[in-house]
């Protein structure tokens, strides 16, 4: 799949048949659904956190705004991962980029990823064709590869954002400037905590519902 831009041809690369993967490229290369502005990025030194990066689209987006910020991206379902790889080097954005084959979640550990469509989930139990996989917590994360600050967080994790959310102490969610989280479909007692939380930290924008998903934007105060 080919995306134009006024100065630039990025092309990615695509599971045969996969609406998945075209979708995220459109979501994030036509749409913006994670708001992801240049002045974000913009400066020297500026850092990027893509979590669930998936096939790159957000990765690559990242690294083309501003060829001087480090983006981290975080991806451990090995299918994607080689997808991830594929497309950092055929847009030549690799060498900004730091490919972190990790799960994040509430805490560290050992998990197992499922491929579903395109997409993975992070489960405790093994299940057919599932892939086992380290987990870290976010402030492990951020400490392993010296991000004092993120300039930028998106998250992305088919689920897994409430027990990221949850595993975060405040301290971490300060060093965060900007976030940008999917959420799926959950209960109003797992929904509500996550919004109380991310409150205490970030002027928020709800996109969506508890009951369909959605988006939720941050800036922190």
């Amino acid at each position: 799949m080919i995306v134009l831009t006024p100065n630039q041809r990025y092309r990615f690369h695509t599971r045969d048949g996969s609406p998945s993967d075209e979708a995220v490229i459109r979501e994030t290369w036509v749409e913006n659904v994670y708001r992801i502005h240049d002045s974000d990025i913009a400066h020297d030194g500026a850092t990027f956190v893509d979590i669930g990066a998936n096939i790159g689209a957000v990765t690559v987006y990242a690294a083309s705004r501003n060829p001087r910020a480090r983006v981290i991206a975080v991806e451990p379902e090995p299918d994607n991962l080689g997808y991830l790889r594929r497309n950092l080097a055929t847009n030549e954005v690799g060498g900004q980029v730091y490919v972190v084959p990790v799960a994040v979640s509430a805490a560290a550990g050992a998990g197992w990823i499922a491929a579903r469509h395109g997409n993975s989930a992070l489960t405790d139990v093994e299940e057919p064709g599932s892939t086992r996989v380290h987990i870290v917590t976010l402030a492990e994360l951020f400490d392993e590869h010296g991000v004092r600050e993120a300039d930028f967080l998106k998250i992305d994790v088919e689920g897994a954002e409430y027990d990221i959310i949850a595993g975060t102490d405040l301290a971490t969610l300060w060093r965060i400037k900007a976030i940008a989280l999917e959420f799926d479909a959950a209960a109003d007692h797992v929904f509500g905590p996550m919004i109380a939380k991310l409150a205490k930290v970030f002027g928020i924008e709800i996109l969506g519902s508890p009951e369909r998903g959605g988006y939720i934007y941050g800036r922190r105060y």
